[in-house]
């Protein structure tokens, strides 16, 4: 026997409302699970580990060394019995004495000798333009004829140095002992050119001092050091 309408339609509401509950649960399960899944995607964490790569930066330092070459010093001699004749006057006398002239004397070296006031003139060729200063050495005394006389109590000669016209400043030199002690003069550079130079060696007729002048070089014994006029300079 067929139900009626009505009876029919109260008996499949339990049936509707079950349907409906299982509906719901299954979608709240699918729900669930996508939240789930959504939840594990969020709180999913991505470790990074960074690598510092530390770099050593090493500096080398080159030390350059740079070398000067000084220039060896130009040594220029002369002779002291080659001065000129001419421009070398004196107020009494004037000569050379070599070697040969005093083997049975007691001069130690040969010289040349003026007597009083005057000069000894030399005419001196250097190779090239000093730069800065030179110095002009000789070994000098005063000249008495023999010695030191007995009546004078102070027999120094004040000797000058011309160089190409320029004067320089008087030194006092010893009385003629036969020996002479080595003076030296500072002298500019520039007061000189390369070629020929005129040097001079000086007693003036108002010095103080005016006991003539000998200039001596090589030793008599021929043993130790000669004394030629010298002139020493950096090119």
């Amino acid at each position: 026997m067929r139900p009626k309408g009505g009876e029919m339609a109260r008996r499949l509401l339990p049936l509707a409302i079950v349907w409906v509950v299982l509906v719901a649960g299954c979608g709240e399960d699918e729900a669930g699970t996508t939240a789930t899944t959504s939840a594990a995607t969020t709180t999913t964490v991505i470790s990074t580990t960074a690598t510092t790569t530390s770099t050593t930066t090493s500096t080398t330092t080159t030390t350059s060394t740079t070398t000067t070459t000084v220039p060896e010093p130009t040594v220029v001699e002369v002779d002291v019995d080659t001065y000129d004749e001419a421009a070398s006057i004196w107020d009494e006398y004037v000569g050379f004495s070599d070697i040969a002239s005093l083997e049975d004397s007691a001069y130690p070296f040969s010289h040349v000798w003026g007597a009083r006031s005057g000069e000894f003139v030399y005419v001196v060729e250097i190779p090239d333009q000093p730069a800065g200063e030179a110095t002009v050495s000789a070994r000098l005394s005063s000249e008495l004829g023999g010695g030191t006389e007995d009546d004078v109590d102070d027999a120094l000669s004040d000797v000058g140095l011309r160089v190409n016209g320029v004067d320089y400043p008087v030194r006092p030199v010893v009385s003629d002992d036969r020996a002479g002690e080595v003076v030296e003069w500072t002298v500019d550079g520039a007061d000189f050119a390369a070629g020929a130079n005129e040097i001079a060696f000086t007693v003036a007729g108002d010095a103080e001092h005016r006991w003539g002048l000998c200039i001596y070089q090589d030793p008599v014994d021929g043993e130790g050091p000669s004394y030629p006029i010298t002139i020493t300079y950096t090119p």
